[in-house]
């Protein structure tokens, strides 16, 4: 190589190194269009090249992020959040900040930031605490002036509880019910101011509801005038022997100035109405001497004689609520005799579960006797049913059905090997003689062919159907008349794939999984018993209506002596029933009660 060759590769070299490098560039051009993030990112591209001028891309690098650092801080800085602005949005902000923080400057006020938010976060946490524990504080004081009917206090400090500024989804509450509550005593007012001691009685009771705490009603405003409007009213009550609505009244408002009174109205009234009871007892009005037995133990339920008339009433009503049913044995279909009995039977056992008080299910071995003494014109079998309902039935199909479906298969198995010599083998042989070791390779001598057989196999798939029909005849005997009749049905399939086993094809055995016949039957037969016991339980649905409806109709026509046994018969079923919370109607017939009692 000549000297000026020599001299022409240096020239190159150097240009070479003083080109900036493509990276370099792409960075001037994001730094110049203030894209400095992407800037940054191309000079640390830039630093990793070599032969760069590093210096120069090292300080166009800390430049960029300088003023990443300066952007991030301006946007999401401490500087930047407003006391309005919450937790929620300071972890936003250090999110923003951390997810930049590679480009943090050597100064790392990044980092710096984060910390002062960090801190600031702290300080909103602790004051937001403060704060929920003063509205707590507050609230609670709202509730103790509230009890005691103070509600201009309650007032002022429910607005001292909404400034300190925390969001609750009770104050929006508490604004209405401050105001209902600021009405109740205004009307309470009214009234007392009218001398209309119930009205204003019932403004109390609204006020009790809705008060958040229990309140003190020895702190009632007017309480000595409410007491003297009491008194009086009350007084009148007794003087006409309406002794209930005098101790109902009295034990609205636990009052210490009326306790004397509360005690003998217990006593006097208690026993007024356990002397109604005796006398209607013994002049054989069994009902009206259970209603008034109740009302004797509900004013004075430790009192002996209260507690026998009215056990002795009670197990009168008690039976006369009673209803029986009849089910006869259900007619088989001819081809499986046993059926019927199972029908039925399976019937009583869900009525069992099902049915409310005072429905009673008759032995079925005795219904099949009276029906069939009724049928032979027996004139007994009346007497032996004692029945209200009799329900018979008619079972027309009972059948299962399965079918198999079968499909041959077949799969390529492996039986074993068939041993040839390998012509490879044999020619070398002829071309290199016997001698192996001269070869410059040895293939196998013989070749092993695996040998296969085509095995048949069955796949298919099972297949079982259910069908059951049966009609059903309630007859009522106190009408005389068929409530229904009507038809049910019951149908149910089940299906399975299976295939035989085949090892040596790695083919699995898949077994038929069907129901038995006595399990499909079984399920068609819960099935069916499952829709005529809902139907029947209709009949008996919402018996406490039955009962008001015929007491009311009984009053409304002032055949008052008619309405005894109703009114009995439907207070002891909500008794019972345990209906008095859940349905009205148990409360409209109290209210008949005490009518006709007083």
């Amino acid at each position: 190589m000549n000297l000026k060759q020599c001299l022409t590769i240096v020239l190159l070299l150097v240009m070479a190194g003083c080109m900036p490098s493509v990276n370099m560039e792409k960075g001037n051009e994001f730094y110049q269009s203030k894209d400095y993030i992407k800037a940054a990112e191309y000079y640390e591209k830039a630093m990793l090249e070599d032969g760069s001028d590093q210096s120069d891309v090292k300080e166009r690098l800390e430049n960029a992020k300088i003023v990443i650092t300066n952007d991030v801080i301006t946007q999401y800085g401490y500087a930047s959040m407003t006391d309005q602005q919450d937790m929620n949005q300071i972890d936003i902000h250090i999110a923003k900040i951390r997810g930049l923080i590679k480009w943090d400057d050597r100064q790392q006020r990044m980092k710096q930031e984060i910390d002062r938010l960090s801190q600031n976060k702290d300080r909103l946490v602790m004051e937001t605490q403060a704060k929920s524990k003063e509205f707590d504080r507050l609230i609670q004081a709202v509730n103790q002036h509230i009890a005691v009917f103070d509600m201009d206090n309650a007032k002022n400090t429910f607005q001292k509880a909404m400034s300190t500024g925390v969001f609750s989804p009770i104050i929006d509450q508490y604004i209405g019910l401050i105001g209902k509550l600021i009405n109740l005593l205004n009307e309470y007012s009214r009234n007392l101011s009218l001398a209309n001691a119930d009205n204003a009685v019932s403004n109390l009771m609204s006020y009790r509801d809705l008060s958040p705490a229990p309140v003190e009603f020895s702190r009632i405003p007017n309480k000595e005038y409410l007491i003297t409007l009491l008194d009086s009213e009350i007084t009148r009550l007794i003087t006409d022997n309406k002794w209930r609505r005098a101790w109902e009244k009295m034990s609205l408002i636990n009052l210490p100035e009326l306790n004397e009174k509360y005690s003998f109205i217990k006593i006097n009234g208690s026993d007024y109405y356990y002397k109604k009871a005796q006398e209607a007892f013994h002049n054989n009005h069994i009902n009206l001497s259970y209603l008034y037995a109740v009302q004797s133990s509900r004013l004075d339920e430790s009192n002996f004689n209260n507690h026998l008339i009215l056990r002795d009433t009670q197990d009168f009503v008690d039976k006369s609520i009673h209803r029986n049913i009849a089910i006869s044995t259900f007619e088989p279909p001819s081809t499986d005799i046993d059926v019927g009995k199972q029908f039925s039977d399976s019937l009583i056992s869900q009525l069992y579960k099902t049915l409310p008080y005072g429905i009673n299910i008759l032995e079925r071995e005795k219904i099949d006797m009276a029906i069939k003494e009724q049928q032979q014109g027996s004139t007994v079998s009346s007497n032996i049913l004692n029945a209200d309902l009799i329900i018979t039935g008619t079972v027309s199909l009972f059948k299962v059905e399965s079918t198999i479906e079968k499909r041959n298969s077949s799969a390529k198995v492996s039986v074993g090997e068939d041993i040839s010599e390998n012509p490879e083998f044999a020619q070398m042989v002829r071309m290199l003689g016997p001698d192996t070791q001269k070869w410059p390779s040895v293939p196998p001598k013989v070749i092993k062919t695996p040998r296969y057989e085509i095995v048949n196999y069955t796949k298919g798939t099972g297949k079982l159907k259910g069908f059951a029909k049966a009609t059903v005849r309630v007859f009522d005997t106190q009408k005389g008349t068929i409530e229904f009749i009507r038809e049910f049905d019951s149908n149910v399939e089940y299906a399975s794939d299976f295939q035989d086993e085949v090892k040596d094809a790695g083919i699995e055995s898949i077994p038929m999984k069907l129901p038995t016949e006595t399990e499909t039957k079984e399920s068609l037969r819960s099935d069916l018993v499952r829709q005529i016991a809902a139907i029947v339980n209709k009949l008996f649905e919402n018996q406490e209506n039955r009962f008001f409806n015929l007491a009311n109709l009984y009053m409304e026509r002032q055949e008052i002596e008619s309405s005894h046994a109703p009114l009995a018969q439907g207070y002891y079923y909500c008794v019972k029933e345990n209906l008095f919370k859940t349905k009205p109607v148990c409360g409209k017939m109290d209210e008949l009660i005490k009518q006709l009692v007083e």
